[in-house]
């Protein structure tokens, strides 16, 4: 016996309703141009958006963040440091961006594949290369962005940082 979801929980059968309206979803990457045009400061999904798989997009974002906070204070009291810092902050976020971006399209191509080949590689792929012993030390670590370059500040060095 199958159970239709859609209709059991609400009791509301929904097989008799014309669909008003359909959305596609597809894979989305957008960078700006800069990260800091004029006096504005971009992080997050106003600087940059991907797909959203593994919350690669939101952890950038904290990052992002995260670096604009440690650098913000001190140009305040240095601003003829700012062209420098800024930069610096543009550079770093990209390359986190781009890491973190190629890591969710190829999540998006996989997850998104249909039809029984791609399921059985799908599942084979998962259980028996992902999940062996061999890789089981590198996955946890890949999809929870540990190996995104400059995910937090510890990995940024000091003195890209400084404004002295």
């Amino acid at each position: 016996m199958t159970v239709d979801l859609a209709t059991k929980p609400a009791s509301y059968d929904l097989s008799r309703r014309a669909a008003c309206c359909f959305s596609a979803f597809g894979a989305k990457r957008m960078i700006v141009e800069s990260y800091h045009p004029g006096r504005v400061l971009l992080a997050g999904d106003a600087a940059h958006v991907m797909s959203s798989i593994g919350g690669q997009g939101m952890n950038t974002g904290f990052a992002d963040a995260e670096m604009l906070a440690a650098i913000l204070p001190s140009l305040l009291c240095n601003p003829e440091q700012m062209p420098r810092s800024l930069a610096a902050y543009d550079r770093i976020r990209r390359r986190s961006y781009e890491v973190a971006a190629n890591r969710a399209e190829r999540g998006m191509w996989l997850g998104t594949r249909r039809g029984r080949l791609a399921s059985w590689f799908r599942k084979h792929l998962i259980r028996d290369v992902l999940f062996s012993p061999l890789m089981q030390r590198h996955l946890a670590p890949h999809f929870a962005m540990l190996t995104v370059p400059y995910r937090n500040l510890n990995w940024v060095p000091r003195k890209w940082l400084t404004t002295d």
